[in-house]
């Protein structure tokens, strides 16, 4: 019975348990390999290798050949070089270090001079390159990124980049636009992160889309359900009425200029920091003191609202401040002060339109006097100048003192003359510093909203940007020069420097905007070529000094023979200038011109060509002795 109790399991059971609870036998025990047996040591172990002469020699003795001189190696030494002593260390050259390429290499010099440089940056997106091409382009303030709008898609690349733009980013338009409509506008938003965002308003319907991360709306792709943005649209438009500038008024958002005249400000934002769109008008005291009537006769149309607004530019306060300006066409500036929470108090209209009519008499002749019936301001920049001490008394109930440029437009349709006026504004008193002509020969339509002036940071230089010529105009002084103390009262103040840029015929700009990229002494600016691209325009400081004609004369001809003939140069450097010179100084600059080129003596060689010149006048001197 005992025998029975403990029968032996089935085989089955047995496969099925751990192997590792029963004993193994030694047929299934891990072989393990054999212990590595120690090499023999040579008489020949430690002696070195021989060299490739030897090798080669014998090699040719084998092969039936006559040894032929080998050349000595410089890797490996003989045994009886190293017995006597003489031995041949490699020793690896230096490296020249590798030369990253320059910024300037992915530009086109269209021209250039001592005062002033012009290039056409290659990379620009080759959708806005193409021939009839038109869009809208502004500059971030914050990052070296540019921005074109089309009627179908926003382009976002960086303009100082090396090579071609083959990081742009490429963000469809929401909203539709047809072929006869108005470009949209656009603007590059900082947010609190490094991310921008980007706001897009349709110029008829006013509708507006904010993306609050272009990375992230363009890592979305073409996934059209997901959403990500927040929409809205500008309230209470007229019939026709039409956006036709919009402006940046950060951190209390932007503000747009209506057809009508009328001043919309733009939030982005609630109160919680989180996107949301509203939109509100600033009204004068005028405007929002109608009454009952007042508010029947603005339902009615947009007849009363009707207002020659030009431009609409913001200068900075205090903090979380703002003033934004309403420059009126006529002749009046209207001031708003406007904070971060959106809300803005009517300061004051100042109208200034008889003292500039009166002013601009006095620089012209008589037979030109009715020139100025037609005076028109076009545009005004805000400059950024040093307080004076007696400027520090003002009280804050008048208001910060400022510094501003006007542009101004004189004559009738197809006689049009411009003008640069500095004046300062403090509290509501206007202060008229200097009237500067530009001597430019361009033309414009009735529409002010095509020609602005750009002041960059350092401010010794105004940029004119008509639709066809960019005026570049020095705003330096005489009595900043420190021997103008030593003159007397006959003395003559020479102008300051001033020159034109004009595009072939058939090309078009459709704007400019300050190029903060370049942190240095020089004014830069980037005007947007229709069918070209982008071109930067940096000048330097021009001091006041009184240039000969006949210098003014040569540099013209120098760009003209030396970029002129350039096929794929958009700059027309034959055009005439605005003044004519006089045929003496033309005869002498073409004479000095000449002898400069027998000479290879101009910068504008290069300096290969400069010693080949050299050297070849050089042998013909010896053959001709």
């Amino acid at each position: 019975m005992a025998h029975k109790d403990h029968q032996e399991p089935p085989a089955t059971e047995r496969s099925l348990r751990n192997p590792r609870r029963r004993n193994r036998v030694d047929s299934e025990n891990i072989k393990t390999a054999p212990r590595r047996k120690r090499s023999k040591l040579s008489a020949t172990t430690f002696l070195p290798r021989d060299s490739p002469e030897e090798s080669a020699e014998d090699n040719a003795q084998a092969n039936g050949h006559a040894p032929k001189s080998v050349p000595r190696s410089y890797g490996r030494q003989t045994s009886a070089s190293i017995a006597s002593g003489d031995i041949d260390l490699p020793v690896r050259a230096s490296r020249n270090p590798v030369k990253r390429t320059h910024r300037a290499r992915n530009a086109q010099v269209l021209t250039q001079n001592k005062n002033y440089s012009v290039k056409l940056l290659h990379n620009t997106p080759k959708g806005l390159q193409d021939q009839g091409s038109s869009f809208r382009g502004g500059i971030s303030a914050h990052a070296s990124l540019a921005l074109a709008i089309t009627r179908e898609s926003a382009y976002i690349w960086d303009y100082n980049g090396h090579t071609a733009a083959s990081n742009t980013k490429t963000i469809e338009i929401p909203f539709r636009c047809a072929a006869h409509d108005p470009i949209p506008f656009g603007a590059l938003v900082a947010n609190s992160t490094d991310d921008l965002g980007l706001i897009l308003v349709s110029a008829t319907s006013g509708r507006i889309v904010y993306h609050e991360s272009i990375e992230r709306v363009t890592s979305l792709g073409f996934f059209q359900e997901q959403r990500a943005g927040v929409e809205g649209t500008i309230t209470g438009l007229f019939s026709g009425e039409r956006l036709v500038e919009l402006t940046s008024a950060d951190p209390a958002g932007y503000v747009a200029l209506l057809s009508s005249g009328r001043v919309v400000h733009i939030s982005l934002k609630d109160a919680q920091g989180k996107p949301k769109i509203t939109t509100q008008i600033l009204y004068t005291n005028e405007q929002s003191a109608g009454g009952l009537f007042g508010s029947i006769k603005n339902i009615l149309g947009s007849g009363a609202w009707k207002q020659a607004i030009s431009a609409v530019r913001v200068r900075s306060l205090e903090r979380g401040q703002v003033q934004v300006l309403g420059l009126m066409e006529r002749g009046e500036l209207r001031l708003w002060d406007l904070d971060w929470s959106g809300r803005y108090d009517f300061r004051a209209a100042i109208d200034f339109r008889e003292q500039l009519q009166h002013e601009l008499r006095q620089m012209r002749p008589a037979e030109r006097h009715s020139d100025v019936d037609y005076l028109a301001l076009l545009d005004i920049a805000v400059l950024e100048k040093t307080q004076h001490p007696s400027r520090e008394l003002v009280s804050v109930a008048s208001g910060k003192p400022m510094d501003a440029v006007l542009l101004v437009r004189c004559g009738a349709a197809g006689m049009h003359t411009y003008a640069l006026v500095e004046f300062s504004l403090v509290g509501n008193d206007f202060n008229l510093a200097r009237i500067l002509d530009v001597n430019v020969d361009a033309q414009t339509s009735e529409d002010s909203h095509q020609a602005r002036v750009l002041v960059p940071t350092p401010g010794h230089t105004a940029f004119v940007v008509l639709p066809n010529a960019v005026a570049i105009m020095s705003l330096a002084t005489a009595a900043s020069q420190p021997e103008a103390q030593l003159h007397d009262v006959s003395y003559i103040e020479p102008t300051p420097f001033q020159d034109a840029i004009y595009m072939k015929s058939s090309l078009s700009m459709s704007g400019g905007d300050i190029d903060i990229s370049r942190s240095n002494a020089d004014a830069t600016c980037v005007v947007f070529v229709n069918g070209a691209g982008l071109v930067r325009v940096n000048t330097h400081d021009v001091q006041i000094e009184p240039e000969d004609p006949e210098t003014c004369v040569r540099s013209r001809i120098e760009q003209a023979v030396f970029y002129g003939y350039q096929d794929n140069n958009i700059l027309d450097l034959l055009r005439a200038a605005a003044k004519p010179a006089h045929p003496d100084d033309v005869e002498q600059a073409v004479i000095g011109i000449s002898e400069a080129i027998l000479q290879s003596s101009p910068e504008f060689f290069p300096q290969t060509t400069r010693s080949s010149t050299r050297i070849c006048g050089l042998g013909e001197m010896q053959q001709r002795t």
